[in-house]
């Protein structure tokens, strides 16, 4: 079940998160590769999301590490710099065991993971056929 007090209060930066030509120049500019990987996030990243929830809920340090650090490798392969370096905030803290800063950052990244998925539905719609 979702935590409302971690999903709560999503502010989104108005500049998009995933930087889709950086993402084409790191793909050799292969759409269909970039589509593939689009779809891999958007199917996993809510399961992403429920790990990460899971550890800040249970101040469980070494899952916080796995968890931002699958998301940070999601947000890497996608060309999402700001959520990227969030994700890694997140592992570093969790690797030290500091819960200062991890409920405020875990609710932050959320709500970019939900905004990077948002820009991947559209450029998937956008870049059909």
């Amino acid at each position: 079940m979702e935590d409302p007090e971690i999903l709560s209060d999503h502010h989104y930066p108005e500049e998009e998160l995933v930087d889709f030509a950086a993402s084409l120049a790191t793909m050799q500019g292969n759409e269909e590769l970039l589509k593939r990987i689009a779809n891999i996030y958007l199917e996993d990243y809510q399961k992403q999301v429920s790990k990460l929830e899971e550890a800040v809920r249970e101040e469980d340090g070494d899952e916080l590490e796995q968890a931002a650090h699958k998301i940070k490798g999601s947000l890497s392969n996608i060309c999402a710099p700001a959520a990227r370096e969030l994700a890694a905030e997140l592992e570093t803290e969790g690797a030290d065991d500091d819960w200062n800063e991890v409920m405020p950052r875990c609710k932050k990244l959320t709500g970019m993971l939900q905004q990077v998925a948002a820009e991947l539905q559209s450029w998937l719609q956008k870049n059909r056929g």
